[in-house]
């Protein structure tokens, strides 16, 4: 996957394995993907066309590049959602339902990295 080859730290290392791990448990617990489509993060396709996109944020704000991502023409599809780990501002929200994108917050697809216990 050449976008693991862009990580260039820790924190970007974590946010791509919490995407994937969100993604396969889309596959695994809601419906089958059929294929993955990258555009600087991991969005997915199903066997119905679908777009879904995981994303391990906290907190998800309307910005320049939310913007840019969603009006992607790769991405367009009839049927579109996004899961995320927290929540977003009511602008992102407004602004992905208006270009027909299903929102879900706290999604239980997420599911934090744990550390492992220290042992001595």
């Amino acid at each position: 996957m050449p976008l693991a080859l862009t990580v260039t730290s820790e924190e970007q290392a974590r946010y791509l394995v919490q995407t994937v791990r969100m993604t396969a448990r889309y596959h695994e617990t809601v419906k089958p993907l059929e294929a993955l489509v990258v555009l600087g993060t991991v969005a997915a396709r199903t066997k119905d066309g679908e777009i879904v996109v995981a994303a391990p944020v906290d907190y998800l704000t309307w910005n320049e590049s939310v913007d840019r991502f969603t009006a992607n023409q790769e991405l367009a599809a009839s049927k579109r959602s996004v899961h995320l780990a927290g929540r977003l501002t009511n602008r992102a929200e407004a602004e992905l339902q208006n270009r027909e994108w299903v929102v879900h917050p706290n999604s239980p697809l997420f599911q934090p990295i744990l550390a492992p216990p220290v042992t001595n």
